[in-house]
């Protein structure tokens, strides 16, 4: 494959990239959920007014109800709580293409993506089939592609990060001015991708510990890349300021607010701190440690006692296992999932669904990882192990702030928030198929035979056994997931014994049959149940535009995007929780003049809680029943 890589690999990625840039103006427009219409809120509005704020009614009436969840009251109105950026950098592009416009920079980011994750692994292990594999393994083997069409902007903070990564590991070994450039390009990126999702200074630990410790110049390497944070920083505190007014640029415009809270992660930051003293320890005295191994065991000691008692500590015990239960529901098995809200379903069959999806734990979406075991099975040298270090380190320290509260992402069908470590990931895993695995010893055909088995088999699965798509989602990867580590495992194995060699070639075929059910669950299913949402919410949006002005709508924010701001309408939302909508806002719009219109299925609960309400007569106001609304008037009016 190396030869094939170092011939062809730059024109294949190309292709690859052109063809996601060229399917954009296919893809449905509608939007997936409630995030997604704050992203698009604020570059709609930023484009239309200059302004990101709305008056929405508030002002006049300070219903809750009309905040739709995520928008902040400020000086500019109802703001979006989320970053700037998206608004920034969407806005022109909004204004020429409407919502594509911002599926546009997600898919320029995501061919991007291809070519830093091929970057990643050429920096990491000089391998060209391994530098290929992996960018194909990222398209075909994952849910990537699910964002690459989408709005809200995981595709460009998955961009951001990678490329800030690799930027950051190729100024380790250079001097002068490369070096300072690479790092401070590093940071611009950080910053810029902050812009966009708060969560890309999660790359930052990892970063920081390469710096401190494989860089030449470290305090120089730090500094620069500090330095190159500091305009997005910048722009994120004035914008902040602007809507919020607040200089934090980490602040949504409320306490709790996108988990942004401080106070969440005090035991986190402390333990992250703590790990950063010790590596610059390591770093200053790593030289004296190894000369002198008395006080090299005498520190281990030490640091064994610590540990040890710390874990008897009933805190930190109980931190502890908060992280593995954690760490098995978001990673291995999303279905012990602890989450009481009514969207989210456990059945009979073992399934459990997420507002209608069936959610996959990232070790279910791409079982692949089970071929992690047999990174063992290989004598590396010590580059390579650091660059095995780097991608395992990085992507846990990724997950960390998300496994105490086992947050998942809400509605969708992947573990959405892990969307930056998949190039991380999928480089490691295509050096272990070039390193360990010798697919020399594959035959042609079976290439991409036992891919199409994979892939069949969920499909199977779905469609004969009694748990349906559930169970191929979350059952059948479980399985798949687990007895690829066996495999893997068994590699490991001395080669003198005929298991070895056995175990070997299972793994092989296995290792394949898994990426055949990624892509049948991520490319196919995951991209297919995104696309019919939005195809579905896409036509009741515009259902909503014949909606006679002034209305007060009240509705899942989805259908009422292309309503939200626009002369004449209110938006406004049920309570997230109960349901429940506000009867007081309803009676004083009513008493205002304002037609009221409230989703179909709100319509009996309103009903029951306000008896000065009723739904209007057949046909009038709504146009019957065939709209996703039920125009609302008084009970003795006509």
């Amino acid at each position: 494959m190396t030869a094939f890589a170092e011939r062809h690999g730059t024109a294949l990625l190309l292709v690859l990239s052109t063809c996601i840039l060229a399917a954009v103006p296919l893809v449905s427009g509608g939007l997936f959920n409630i995030d997604e219409v704050i992203y698009l809120l604020g570059a709609k509005t930023l484009a239309a007014s200059g302004h990101l704020g709305i008056a929405n009614g508030y002002p006049s009436y300070g219903s809750e109800a009309l905040k739709l969840w995520l928008l902040s009251a400020g000086a500019d109105g109802l703001v979006p709580q989320y970053p700037v950026g998206t608004a920034l950098a969407g806005a022109p592009l909004y204004a020429a293409f409407g919502s594509h416009g911002l599926i546009v920079l997600n898919a320029a980011a995501m061919a991007g993506t291809l070519f830093v994750t091929r970057g990643l692994a050429r920096t990491l292990y000089g391998d060209e089939g391994s530098a290929l594999l992996a960018p194909l393994l990222l398209v075909f083997g994952s849910f990537a592609l699910e964002y690459a069409f989408g709005i809200w902007p995981h595709g460009v903070s998955t961009f951001c990060v990678a490329a800030a990564l690799l930027l950051a590991l190729r100024s380790l070994d250079a001097e002068g001015r490369a070096g300072i450039a690479r790092a401070m390009g590093s940071g611009l990126l950080v910053g810029l991708g902050f812009l966009f999702r708060l969560d890309t200074v999660l790359v930052l630990p990892l970063i920081a510990a390469c710096v401190v410790l494989l860089a030449r110049r470290p305090v120089a390497t730090l500094a620069a890349g500090v330095a190159g944070m500091l305009p997005g920083l910048a722009v994120a505190a004035w914008a902040n300021m602007v809507k919020f007014g607040t200089p934090n640029p980490l602040s949504y415009g409320q306490p709790q607010g996108g988990g942004t809270s401080s106070s969440s992660y005090v035991g986190l930051g402390v333990a992250l701190a703590m790990a950063g003293l010790l590596l610059v320890a390591l770093r200053l005295f790593r030289r004296s440690l190894l000369r002198r191994r008395v006080a090299l065991a005498v520190l281990a000691a030490v640091a064994l006692v610590l540990v040890l008692a710390l874990l008897l500590a009933p805190g930190v015990r109980q931190a502890l296992e908060r992280l593995a239960q954690g760490f098995y529901v978001l990673v291995l098995d999303i279905r012990p999932i602890h989450d009481s809200r009514p969207g989210v379903v456990h059945a009979a069959d073992g399934t459990v669904g997420f507002w209608g999806l069936y959610k996959k734990a990232l070790g279910q979406s791409l079982p692949w990882l089970g071929l992690l075991p047999a990174l063992f099975a290989r004598r590396w040298g010590l580059d390579a192990w650091r660059g095995h270090a780097i991608l395992l380190g990085g992507a846990l320290l990724w997950m960390l702030p998300f496994l105490p509260t086992e947050w998942h992402g809400g509605l969708g069908s992947n573990m959405r928030y892990f969307l930056p470590i998949l190039p991380l990931l999928a480089v490691l895993v295509a050096r272990i198929w070039t390193g360990v695995l010798e697919p020399g010893g594959l035959a042609a055909r079976e290439r991409w035979l036992w891919p199409l088995i994979g892939a069949a088999l969920v499909v199977a699965w779905s469609r004969v056994l009694p748990s349906g798509l559930g169970g191929a989602e979350q059952i059948l990867p479980g399985y798949a997931l687990a007895g690829m580590a066996f495999l893997a495992a068994l590699t490991c194995l001395p080669r003198s014994l005929g298991l070895a060699t056995l175990a070997l070639g299972l793994a092989r075929r296995g290792a394949l049959v898994t990426v055949g059910m990624a892509l049948a669950l991520g490319p196919l299913l995951d991209l297919g149940a995104a696309q019919s949402r939005r195809i579905a919410i896409a036509r009741e949006a515009t259902q909503m535009l014949n909606l006679p002005a002034p209305a007060l709508v009240i509705a899942p924010p989805e259908i009422m995007a292309p309503l939200i701001g626009r002369p004449g309408y209110l938006a406004a939302v049920p309570d997230r929780l109960s349901d429940e909508v506000d009867a007081g806002l309803v009676n004083r719009a009513l008493d205002d003049g304002y037609k009221v219109f409230v989703a179909n299925w709100l319509v009996p609960g309103l009903l029951a809680s306000d008896r000065s309400v009723r739904v209007a007569a057949a046909g009038a106001g709504a146009g019957g029943t065939s709209r996703p609304v039920t125009e609302i008037v008084r009970a003795g009016g006509d």
